[in-house]
């Protein structure tokens, strides 16, 4: 969705906001568009395949098993959210024809990570901005995932939970960063 500041020409000053996991636009953009463009910046945000009434294919004519199968099952989830990153910013700098340095990439949780990968990829003289972001997707999902289903997170379910998570984010190699190196061994 875009949101244009009164005022302001399309090619002006433009925030291109990439969402956090699973959230829509819908929830974000009233509060967020009004915020930036009250301030003279035009304002664009999109949801990723899978949100809002964007929809993964089905799998064994399920939709939980489809986005299971499209998120844990292989890589290709992740190369398409930092593609569907990608397309929002040559939407950006090409359909409404912004300039590069009057671009801001605002990526918020997950979305900040996503950002920082496509920039990482594809160096633009864009500016990022990384809103609550983490620099390792294993821990906080593991941490979440009994939290989300409400099992206790320190009883054996939530403790198995936690390693059903960690095991299938590892198998899917859905990680955004190499593990930290080991420390040095001492002197």
């Amino acid at each position: 969705m875009y949101f244009r500041a009164p005022g302001a020409n399309r090619s002006g000053r433009t925030v291109v906001r990439i969402n956090g996991n699973a959230e829509a636009w819908e929830l974000q953009a009233p509060g967020l568009s009004a915020l930036y463009t009250a301030a003279g910046v035009n304002f664009l945000v999109v949801n990723f395949r899978g949100v809002g009434r964007s929809r993964f294919p089905r799998a064994l004519g399920s939709e939980r098993l489809g986005v299971a199968a499209a998120v844990l099952g292989s890589r290709r989830a992740l190369s398409a959210a930092v593609l569907d990153t990608w397309s929002v910013v040559q939407f950006v700098l090409r359909a409404l024809g912004v300039p590069e340095p009057r671009v801001a990439v605002v990526g918020h949780s997950i979305g900040g990570a996503l950002a920082a990968a496509l920039l990482a990829q594809r160096p633009l003289r864009v500016a990022l901005c990384s809103s609550r972001s983490f620099a390792r997707l294993l821990p906080v999902a593991a941490h979440l995932a009994p939290v989300l289903l409400e099992v206790p997170p320190h009883g054996l379910r939530g403790r198995a939970l936690t390693r059903l998570t960690q095991a299938l984010l590892w198998l899917g190699r859905w990680e955004l960063c190499a593990p930290p190196p080991p420390p040095p061994p001492p002197p």
